[in-house]
C-alpha cells in the first residue's frame, strides 16, 4: 500500500510509499513522508502511520497539538485505517491505496 496525497484546491496528487513500522508525516526533512507545499502541517511529526506487516494493518496516530481528521472526524486517539479511508492534515487529503 501507499498513500495518495492531494492538496485541496489542486488537481495535483502525489504518491508516497509506506514502509513497515513508523511513517512520520510532517514538513521537516527528517520525516518519512516529507511535505513541503502545505504550511498548515507541522514540521515535526504532524501524525504517524504505523504499518504492522505481520498483521497487515495500518493505524494512524495523531500528534498532540496537531489536527488530524479521519473520514471528516477529528482524531483524538489512534485508529486503524483501511483502504480508501481519507485522512486530512493541513490542506492535504490522503487516501490509503494499493500500489
Amino acid at each position: 500500500y501507499e498513500i495518495l496525497r492531494c492538496l485541496v484546491g489542486s488537481e495535483m496528487c502525489i504518491r508516497d510509499s509506506i514502509h513497515e513500522g513508523l511513517n512520520r508525516i510532517g514538513t521537516g526533512y527528517q520525516m518519512d513522508v516529507h511535505l513541503t507545499d502545505d504550511i498548515q502541517i507541522t514540521r515535526d511529526n504532524h501524525c504517524t502511520i504505523v504499518y504492522d506487516i505481520g498483521k497487515d494493518k495500518y493505524k494512524i496516530v495523531p500528534s498532540t497539538g496537531s489536527f488530524t481528521y479521519l473520514n471528516n472526524v477529528l482524531l483524538r486517539k489512534p485508529k486503524y485505517i483501511h483502504e480508501n479511508d481519507v485522512f486530512r492534515i493541513g490542506r492535504s487529503n490522503f487516501r490509503l491505496v494499493k500500489k
